[in-house]
């Protein structure tokens, strides 16, 4: 009963989130932060302790108290970097150049306070 409640937790909420396509897009969106949290582990990041020890922790904590899709809310918008995450390796992986901001000079002249 409790991973039926978790379960639920995890789905999308309102009438765009049962839709069809707002259900496509709510789980493309979880499988690929769950994809995010596996990059982090295989890269050997240390944050992703922490994160996964969050999701899972809310999502415990929901299923145990009451599981109203309104609970991940606080989640998305870690969910969605971790996406985020798998996407900017994919692109990487294809070979796709990611576009950097442009260096600032190497050496910018500076006034001195009182002078002209």
């Amino acid at each position: 009963m409790v991973a039926g409640k978790m379960w639920h937790m995890w789905h999308g909420s309102g009438a765009a989130g049962r839709s069809t396509y707002g259900t496509i897009f709510h789980f493309t969106v979880l499988a690929l932060g769950l994809a995010g949290v596996v990059v982090l582990a295989v890269r050997r990041r240390c944050e992703v302790l922490l994160i996964a020890a969050l999701l899972l922790g809310i999502t415990v904590v929901g299923g145990l108290l009451l599981a109203g899709t309104r609970r991940n809310v606080t989640l998305m918008p870690l969910v969605m970097a971790l996406a985020g995450v798998t996407i900017a390796t994919a692109v990487q992986w294809v070979g796709w150049p990611i576009p950097r901001p442009p260096h600032p000079p190497d050496h910018v002249p500076r006034r001195r306070i009182g002078t002209r």
